[in-house]
């Protein structure tokens, strides 16, 4: 998680698609990893692939 610790509280934002999006109001990037990963599966993720699966869940990308 160190990996992304300048950006694990950083509140997520549905995306304008009609899909997915947040879980709930103020959801931080740190929720929405750890709902999804252990914590050693975070530290092998790039900033690409978590933008990505942001993407994919309906959520805006992170500026890294």
């Amino acid at each position: 998680m160190q990996k992304f610790k300048k950006y694990l509280n950083v509140e997520l934002v549905d995306d304008p698609s009609d899909f997915g999006g947040v879980s709930y109001q103020g959801e931080t990037l740190e929720d929405f990893l750890k709902e999804l990963f252990k914590d050693y599966e975070i530290e092998t993720l790039t900033d690409d692939k978590v933008n990505m699966i942001l993407t994919e869940c309906g959520i805006e990308p992170i500026k890294f």
